[in-house]
């Protein structure tokens, strides 16, 4: 087997190699999507509950005092 044989047939291995890594390292960032998706969507429930309870605690509250907050919240440089 001569020089460019022997050269060749180990670039042709060290690509290989560094695909391998590169395939592997993909498939590890998929999986820190994927569960970064998650974790997002497990907060989106969280965040509805919160929602939900903030909007009936607004309800609840008198008309003068939704208004006074609502101009408290329009115009915050008089707070």
């Amino acid at each position: 087997m001569g020089d460019f044989e022997k050269h060749r047939d180990l670039l042709v291995q060290e690509i290989s190699s560094t695909i391998s890594s590169i395939v592997l390292n993909m498939q590890t960032l998929n999986r820190s999507l994927n569960n970064s998706i998650q974790v997002s969507k497990d907060f989106e429930n969280v965040s509805n509950l919160w929602s939900n309870f903030y909007n009936g605690l607004k309800d609840q509250q008198p008309e003068e005092e939704q208004e006074e907050v609502a101009e408290t919240e329009s115009n915050p440089s008089q707070s």
